[in-house]
Order: structure tokens, then C-alpha cells, then sequence
């Protein structure tokens, strides 16, 4: 039987959303890597604000639940599989190739061979570590495992509430094992499982309105950027990792729970797992008024971390703190007199979207060249110029890589049958 293809409206929304998130990441491994964009000089004070990369990564998990969840709406048939895998390789294999060998050449080909054939089969991290001249490539592995995961729990029809609770819960029983380790490694591969299976879930809401809420998606936008040093989640998960430290949990056959379970970046993701949804139900503009509530509620617990902050402030509060105050203006302001503003915004952060996959596989290349030139380096002067070179040849990059070779590349490895679902929201 044939299928008629559907072809619902295209959510640029997330394009902007995307946009973002990749730039978040090349900005925090600015940050974070010092000495990698200007060897001789590192901001502090309130430049030193580290963005969320890796918050960014796990919206980028739950973006691509819900795109394949908004392409793929009722469960695969065995005849679609072929296809299926075929856009996926298509989509991802051609660019991460060209990403992996930009990595070996900045290295001065230093990366051996082995190193590079575990990646080119995504298995960086399983017996050869991830390269570091390209080091956000582990997460391209995750992303394939995914993909394949969506196969047979498609075909069998599971909700993906179910996956997403399922993998939450044996995420955190891997920690409470031990976050280190073999169940330390099955924790990171099952929570982000449990965001991309969240995101699959979500993409079965229906649209919360007409009319684009515009002030609402520049608000999630900003909470994005703000959220990670103010987290009252992430607090609390502290607060459990205290107590588990002080009543220490003995089960049965002499089985004692860690007492550093969510003290590692993954077990804090639990503390994002409601943000990352909020952000992205506010930027698709679906959810109804159950999901508007708790997005009031989630909006407003930051102000206890901004509480908090107040109590031993640091330079590197305030760009945070600024951005929070402004994605709570556009959250509660006036919708009117904020939207013309907030659609021009976004509007204009689209185009990012387009090459959001090529900013997040090619700026680390670029920022570990950038660290070996040692020229033209040392103050906040040179710090500033390096960075916006960094992000012109982090784009024209990224540009040629989505727009030139991810066509061409498409075209070489042959049509898809085109008969499935059409995403809705955001690029495949």
C-alpha cells in the first residue's frame, strides 16, 4: 500500500533554536578550553561566563527525538527501514566523514589510523579515546545509536513516554550502582536516551496556538543561554548527593548505593531533563494549558538560584543573571508591544539553523588551529579579534560544508523514496 505524503508546515522556530544551541557550544569550548582561541590570554570577570555547551548537546538529543518523532508519527513498517537508515546516512555520515579528517589534519597528522577508523564507525570512546582535535564528535555516536535504538522500538509500537521513563530510571539506577565505570558509561548512553525518547514524546502534542507566541521563543532562547549557574535542580540533586552521602543506603546481598551519584555532569542532566523539554515545547509553540503552567512555574524557580548567587556574588553571575531577567521579561511582559521585536530576532537566527550541524562538527577544528598560532595574542584586544575570526571561519565553514557539500553528497548517494513524513519541525 502506498503511502501519500504529508507535508505540514515547516517550524523555522526550531531553526533558530538550533542556530543557538550550536553557537552555544562553540562559544563554551572557547571558554572552556583556555588558551585554545588566544594563547596568551583568558577574560575574567564577568567575560568569564561559560555558556551550557553541554546543555546545548542534550537539547540538541531532545530536538532530534522530536524531529524523527514528527517525521516517523506512527510506528515504522518493515518496509520503510530501508529508507529510514538511508536519510540518516545521508544526513549525517558525508559531513562527519569531512569533520574527522579536519580533525586529523589540524593534529599535524598525528591521529593514527586506528583512531581514525573507530570513529569513522562511530566507535570513538570504545577502545580508542575521542579525539580531542575534534572532541564534540562523541556525541555523533550517541545521535547513530539513537537512530538505530528508534527502529525496533518503532516497529513494536512502544509509547515513547515509556522509553523516556524506562531509560530515566536505568540511568539513575547505572548512577546509584556506580557513576563511574562500566555503569557509568550505561547511565551517560541511557539519560541521553531518555532526552531524545522525551523529545520523540513531545512530538505527539498538538500546536498550543495559532498565532506564534514570538516573545516566548526569544524567552527560551535567553533561559538557554542563562539556566546552568542557576539551576534549582541541579541544587536540589546536590542536596541528594549530601544525604546519600550521610545515610548510606545498603540494599540487598550487601549492595551499597555510591554516595557521588548525581554529582556527575550526567547525573545533574536530571536537573535539565524538565528545562530541555520547556525550551523546546516553548520554541515549536505546541503544548496546551497544562504544559503553559509548568512552563510559568519552571520560568520562575530561577530566581532562587539568582537568590542564591546574590549570597556569594561573583563577576561571573552577571551576564547569566542579565539574560535570566531578560527571558523572564519576554516570558511575563507584554505580548503586543514585545512581539515585532521578538519575530525580527528570531527571524533573523533562522539562517543559523541551516548550518547548525556544520558550526557543531567543524569550530573545534578551528579553535584548536587558532591555538597554535602565537602571534598577534595577550590582551583583551587580541582575545576580541581572535573571536570574531573564529566565528566568520566558523561559519563560511560551516555554509560551505551545508549548503555545498551536503548536496552534492546527496546527490551522489542517490534520491530517498520520498514517501514518508515531511518534518514539521526542524531540519532532519
Amino acid at each position: 500500500m502506498e503511502v501519500t505524503p504529508l507535508r505540514p508546515k515547516f517550524n523555522f522556530n526550531l531553526e533558530a533554536l538550533r542556530g543557538v544551541a550550536a553557537l552555544t557550544v562553540a562559544w563554551h569550548h572557547a571558554i572552556y578550553h583556555q588558551r585554545h582561541l588566544d594563547p596568551s590570554y583568558a577574560p575574567t570577570g564577568a567575560w568569564a561566563f561559560n555558556p551550557p555547551g553541554h546543555l546545548a548537546v542534550l537539547i540538541f538529543f531532545l530536538l532530534s527525538g522530536y524531529v524523527i518523532g514528527r517525521r516517523y508519527p506512527r510506528p515504522l513498517r518493515r518496509a520503510e527501514i530501508g529508507d529510514y537508515l538511508h536519510r540518516r546516512l545521508v544526513r549525517v555520515y558525508p559531513m562527519y566523514v569531512l569533520a574527522v579528517l579536519a580533525g586529523v589534519v589540524v593534529s599535524g597528522f598525528a591521529i593514527g589510523w586506528r583512531t581514525v577508523g573507530y570513529h569513522l564507525l562511530f566507535w570513538q570512546s570504545w577502545g580508542e579515546p575521542v579525539m580531542f582535535e575534534n572532541n564534540p564528535l562523541w556525541s555523533l555516536q550517541y545521535e547513530v545509536l539513537y537512530y538505530l535504538a528508534f527502529i525496533p522500538l518503532s516497529v513494536l509500537a512502544l509509547r515513547p513516554w515509556v522509553v523516556a521513563a524506562l531509560a530515566g530510571l536505568a540511568g539513575a539506577g547505572a548512577l546509584l550502582l556506580a557513576p563511574d565505570g562500566f555503569h557509568g558509561a550505561l547511565a551517560q548512553y541511557v539519560i541521553g536516551l531518555a532526552f531524545w525518547a522525551l523529545g520523540w514524546a513531545l512530538a505527539a502534542m498538538r500546536p498550543a496556538a495559532a498565532a506564534v507566541a514570538w516573545p516566548r521563543v526569544v524567552s527560551a532562547l535567553l533561559l538557554l543561554l542563562s539556566l546552568e549557574p542557576l539551576n534549582p535542580l541541579t541544587a536540589l540533586l546536590g542536596d541528594l548527593n549530601a544525604w546519600l552521602g550521610a545515610h548510606q543506603l545498603t540494599f540487598t546481598s550487601g549492595w551499597e548505593a555510591s554516595t557521588y551519584a548525581f554529582n556527575s555532569n550526567w547525573g545533574l542532566d536530571y536537573g535539565f531533563l524538565p528545562y530541555a523539554a520547556l525550551i523546546v515545547l516553548q520554541v515549536a509553540g505546541v503544548g496546551g494549558r497544562g504544559a503553559r503552567g509548568l512552563a510559568g512555574v519552571l520560568q520562575l524557580l530561577p530566581l532562587y538560584g539568582v537568590w542564591q548567587a546574590s549570597q556569594h556574588w561573583q563577576a561571573e553571575y552577571t551576564i547569566p543573571c542579565a539574560l535570566y531577567g531578560a527571558s523572564l521579561l519576554f516570558f511575563f511582559g507584554p505580548a503586543t508591544a514585545l512581539a515585532p521585536a521578538s519575530r525580527r530576532v528570531v527571524q533573523r537566527l533562522v539562517p543559523l539553523g541551516a548550518i547548525s550541524y556544520g558550526i557543531y562538527i567543524i569550530h573545534f577544528p578551528i579553535l584548536f588551529l587558532m591555538g597554535k598560532v602565537t602571534w598577534f595574542a595577550g590582551s583583551p584586544l587580541t582575545f576580541a579579534v581572535r573571536g570574531g575570526l573564529y566565528l566568520l571561519a566558523t561559519l563560511l565553514a560551516a555554509t560551505w560544508l551545508d549548503n555545498v557539500f551536503q548536496p552534492w553528497a546527496k546527490r551522489l548517494l542517490g534520491p530517498t523514496s520520498g514517501q514518508l513524513v515531511v518534518p514539521a519541525a526542524g531540519r532532519p
